[in-house]
């Protein structure tokens, strides 16, 4: 990962990465793949947003990035119900949050959508533990 940081600085002029940079995925789901994903910070705000917008260099190549969005292990995917990713990257088929199904909840025939349980399921929000 040296040699990433010491390309963003020789060809990239005015930015600064900060820490070390890491691959996204782990080394055997990389083995047969051609390229990867590497996760760089900046020292600046301004200094990413450089880069989401006009591009990097590295290795001779002119790649584009984008903001990296954290998600934790336990968040659940509105899509396709899995945990760990956002909707918004999800590219798997969508499952319905009443039966599972692969056809978005909006969608939901049942006749769930029209008990009472249903809209209290999608009212109750900030539920907190007792002390």
């Amino acid at each position: 990962m040296d040699l990433i940081v010491d390309e963003i600085k020789t060809f990239n002029q005015g930015l600064e990465p900060v820490g070390v940079p890491y691959w996204l995925t782990s080394k055997e789901r990389r083995q047969n793949q051609r390229a990867g994903t590497v996760i760089v910070a900046f020292k600046s705000e301004k200094e990413a947003n450089t880069v989401i917008q006009h591009s990097i260099s590295i290795a001779g190549l002119r790649l584009k990035a984008e903001k990296m969005l954290r998600t934790p292990r336990t968040s659940q995917c509105s899509r396709c119900l899995g945990f760990g990713h956002r909707d918004i990257k999800c590219r798997k088929a969508f499952k319905c949050r009443l039966c599972a199904e692969e056809y978005s909840s909006k969608q939901h025939k049942c006749g769930a959508s029209d008990s009472k349980d249903y809209e209290t399921y999608l009212t109750i929000r900030n539920v907190r533990k007792e002390s």
